[in-house]
């Protein structure tokens, strides 16, 4: 499928295979220099070829686009490769570098799955960026004759009457998006999300098989283990009673109810005395009511921690799956938010340094974002739950992955703006850039989706769907909201940015 992708958008039957001779140069570097970590995550290892190529193909895009360009316009080849390599260096640089960023947020996270996702995929951007700027100049001249007798016309769409009708239907297109977006933004802060044993495998598997025939033969139960300090057995008791009369614990089991308290404990039975306590602590088996993956289950879990901590300060340990999940849901919701704001930072920086602007950051990571949170808001609204690892890293993944698109164009206009005005500017960067965007999110879009149909792993698939959902929304928005912000705002976007005093002066003379 991509390689029929590249083949509309290249203008060489030829050009399709020198893209994937250097990506796959860069995966396999990617992959061997693995060696470096003592170990990655099946998950980590199942996508990270996958989202190389389909995010790392923007850049020998970019520059055999731009290569073409330069013989279009009467350049020998290999002043049109050095043409090529120099003009694009800019979008590529900063592409990368906002990428690496976006997934370097991931080494934030106290989940330790989303550094090993952050830093592999990190490398291999950063692999593909070197391979994609020594290489495909190299192999553009070395396959400058196949690719002239090779050439075919262009098939993709021209984007001439689509950018001039996106700038004059600018504020109706401005109007739809709040639309959307208002309601996507409240509703992916609803999300219901899978944080149990299961969120990371396959839910139809084996084990998923073997765990239904566990519970339909024994029942289902939810238990939590706690250990107290055995020295106190009036507070045992008295801990033991105060669960026992919630409603969201279905029974208690500790020595204290399986024997009476008034006997001696060194009576007892040694087996009874083992299953029980040890030389420190000593047991307590709370049976929850509710199911493990319930808000009932969570504030079950609160209500014990809260009342073990009033008899036993600071001196217990609580294990379980119903434990393990809430731990999990607050160490996700604290990750996301760190993760979130270094990401956007990040990129803003980079955005804020590449194109010496103040206000263009703001308007590039506000259209990724405004996807993100379109994107995220579709399961709230088909009533689907997320497992909490794609929730984790697709804000970062999405951005990361998908901010070049925004770059390219942004950038092509500012280049147009030389000699254009906004509006105008607007349409020639979209028919310059258009094609590369589209090509970009579509091969990021299909990659996603098709690891998301083909994996049984369930957070693999689900990261899959998301990225494949959002490399989607990313490219209409680009090519559509960006080119109309872009235009709304330029008088702002002039007088914020560096380099465009004599294009200040021009209009000025002009007017």
């Amino acid at each position: 499928m991509c390689i029929i992708i590249l083949m509309f958008a290249s203008h060489s039957w030829i050009e399709p295979f020198l893209y994937l001779a250097v990506i796959g140069v860069s995966i396999l570097l990617n992959m061997g220099s693995n060696i470096v970590f003592p170990s990655i995550s099946f998950i980590t290892h199942a996508m990270a070829a996958v989202l190389q190529l389909a995010i790392s193909m923007d850049y020998s895009l970019f520059i055999c686009h731009r290569y073409t360009e330069e013989r279009s316009n009467g350049l020998e080849p290999l002043p049109a490769v050095l043409a090529a390599a120099k003009k694009s260096v800019k979008s590529i640089s900063a592409s990368s570098t906002t990428t690496i960023a976006g997934f370097l947020a991931l080494i934030f996270m106290q989940y330790s799955i989303g550094a090993d996702i952050g830093l592999v995929l990190a490398k291999g951007i950063l692999i593909s960026y070197l391979t994609v700027l020594i290489l495909m100049p190299l192999l553009l001249y070395s396959c400058r004759n196949l690719i002239e007798k090779s050439k075919h016309r262009q098939f993709l769409p021209s984007f001439k009457k689509f950018g001039h009708s996106v700038v004059k239907l600018r504020y109706l297109i401005i109007a739809l998006v709040l639309i959307v977006a208002i309601p996507s933004f409240l509703a992916q802060r609803n999300n219901a999300y899978l944080y149990g044993d299961t969120s990371g495998s396959s839910g139809a598997g084996e084990y998923a098989q073997q765990r239904q025939r566990i519970d339909d033969l024994f029942g289902t139960t939810n238990p939590v283990m706690l250990l107290v300090p055995n020295t106190d057995l009036n507070g045992e008791i008295a801990l033991c009673a105060a669960l026992k009369a919630s409603p969201l614990i279905k029974n208690v089991t500790a020595l204290v109810t399986v024997a009476d308290p008034a006997i001696p404990r060194e009576f007892l039975p040694q087996a009874v005395r083992d299953n029980f306590l040890s030389q420190d602590y000593s047991r307590i088996i709370v049976n929850l009511t509710a199911k493990e993956e319930s808000p009932e289950s969570y504030g079950a879990v609160e209500f014990i921690e809260s009342a073990v901590q009033k008899y036993y300060p600071d001196k217990w340990l609580a294990a379980g799956t119903a434990t393990s999940m809430a731990d999990i849901k607050s160490t996700v919701e604290t990750d996301n938010l760190i993760v979130s704001i270094f990401s956007l930072a990040a990129v803003g920086i980079i955005i804020l340094l590449t194109f010496r602007s103040l206000t263009l950051p703001i308007l590039l990571v506000a259209v990724i974002q405004i996807a993100i949170w379109i994107n995220m808001g579709v399961p709230y609204f088909t009533g689907s739950s997320l497992v909490f690892i794609g929730y984790l890293v697709i804000k970062s993944l999405q951005l990361g992955a998908t901010i070049d698109y925004a770059i390219l164009l942004t950038n092509r206009y500012m280049d147009f703006r030389l000699q254009h005005l906004p509006r105008e500017a607007a349409a020639l960067a979209l028919r310059a850039s258009g094609g590369s965007v589209l090509t970009s999110a579509l091969i990021l879009s299909l990659a996603g989706y098709a690891e998301g149909l083909m994996s049984k792993i369930d957070a693999i698939s689900t990261i899959g769907m998301l990225l494949g959902r959002g490399a989607a929304l990313s490219g209409i928005l680009v090519l559509t909201l960006l080119p109309v912000l872009l235009t709304v705002f330029d008088p702002i976007i002039m007088s914020t940015t560096l380099g465009t005093k004599l294009i200040r002066h021009k209009e000025k003379r002009s007017a």
